[in-house]
């Protein structure tokens, strides 16, 4: 079949959301589907078109990057909550010149996608990797500092308003929800990628304003390539490293991690892999190491020598993808109980989980690991063996399901073609 993915970012920017979908890119290029890789222009790119690994990638330029004022970062200029002109322009483009069968959007350049693909007769689904679809801010936090228990008018714009200003806040707040109706009436199919994404985004217990926009997601997790399970698990050294991977901010829990790494034992260096902030440079104690943001693959050897991997997130955590990458090294993960890591975490089997936030509970189950060689080991065999249910091979047959079930309402007769 062919598809159109649309997403974000795309190489060489990539964090968790932009690693998935060129995995799924290849992936479905591999299995003989003709891929269109669709997304963002950043930083000095211009606009055009490459090849890479059987996919066709279209970089194109958002009518938002000439306000550059809408970003705290205008070398990254993200979707907006609302369709962008010039975007919607170049899907329409692709439509007219490719008789796609299905456009698989992520997260907010969904909008962008609605008016062309209803236009042009071809079924969109959405995954959504984030809480986006509810929470204008896209991490269910009130005000950044705590979890949110619901949505509620007044409680949306007053975050929001924190979160971006007290002009732009109210803004996001009404276009994103006039946005998630629109959602609501016209994707074919919807993912989310763990248990709590779908549950935020169901409607049933939300605000009679919110009700008409509630999602039926099916839950299809995030993924990883088969070929960086480890078969042999390699012993740490004693010496071996704990490991942090990922932005270094306070909802990821760095803070919390660095406060828990005080109170151990004698504890090996930590090392911290990813975007540094200053506010945690100010705080690094002793025996941690900023790494700052590494290729991938040497991401990878980091998970490969250390001696278990810490993810303290004490946000609702969708599903982050280096969770999956420590078990695929056969490493022992401690991580907060928080949003989907508990779909991939096995308390007491493959790691250990812990109250977000709780920094006397990270130390206690951090020095556990640290105290017992074998336990450590016993965990890294069986997350090793739990994440084969978490790559290609297991998941992407469910996405390919999914686009036949969605191209089916369209046109059976699209289905037999595309099938």
């Amino acid at each position: 079949m062919k598809v159109l993915l649309l997403a974000q970012f795309l190489p060489p920017i990539i964090g968790g959301v932009e690693r998935h979908v060129w995995t799924l890119a290849k992936a479905l290029a591999a299995r003989s589907h003709e891929v269109t890789l669709l997304g963002l222009c950043t930083g000095d790119e211009q606009p055009g078109e490459s090849h890479s690994d059987g996919v066709r990638i279209v970089r194109v330029r958002t009518a938002a990057s000439h306000l550059p004022f809408l970003y705290s970062d205008p070398r990254r200029p993200h979707s907006l909550p609302v369709p962008d002109p010039l975007v919607s322009r170049a899907i329409r483009h692709e439509l007219s010149a490719t008789r796609f069968d299905v456009i698989h959007a992520h997260n907010w350049i969904v909008n962008s996608a609605l008016g062309p693909a209803r236009r042009a007769g071809v079924p969109v689904v959405v995954t959504l990797h984030d809480y986006s679809h509810f929470c204008a801010t896209a991490r269910l936090m009130e005000k950044g500092e705590q979890r949110c228990h619901g949505p509620s008018a007044a409680r949306c714009l007053a975050c929001a308003a924190s979160h971006f200003d007290p002009i732009k806040g109210p803004i996001v707040v009404a276009a994103n929800t006039w946005s998630a109706r629109q959602r609501r009436r016209r994707v074919a199919r919807v993912v989310a990628v763990s248990a709590a994404v779908a549950s935020a985004v169901d409607g049933h217990d939300k605000p009679v304003w919110l009700r008409g926009a509630g999602l039926d997601a099916e839950v299809i997790p995030n993924f990883i390539p088969d070929e960086i399970v480890v078969d042999d698990i390699v012993p740490a050294r004693p010496d071996a490293p704990l490991l942090f991977a990922g932005d270094l901010t306070p909802d990821k829990g760095v803070p919390i991690l660095l406060e828990a790494y005080r109170l151990l034992d004698n504890p090996p260096p930590l090392l911290l892999a990813g975007r540094p902030t200053p506010e945690v440079a100010r705080m690094v104690p002793d025996g941690v190491q900023l790494l700052g943001t590494v290729p991938h693959h040497q991401a990878l050897e980091l998970f490969r020598s250390a001696r278990a991997v810490i993810v303290p997130s004490v946000w609702s955590d969708p599903c982050p993808t280096v969770v999956l990458e420590a078990m695929a090294a056969g490493r022992p993960v401690v991580a907060a109980a928080s949003g989907g890591i508990r779909d991939m975490v096995v308390d007491g089997v493959t790691g250990l989980l812990v109250p977000p936030g709780d920094i006397p509970a990270l130390a206690h189950a951090i020095n556990a690991i640290l105290s017992n060689s074998q336990t450590a080991k016993a965990f890294g065999v069986a997350g090793r063996n739990r994440v084969r249910e978490f790559t290609v091979s297991a998941v992407v047959d469910r996405i390919e399901r999914m686009y036949a079930g969605a191209i089916a309402e369209v046109s059976p007769e699209v289905a037999a073609r595309a099938g």
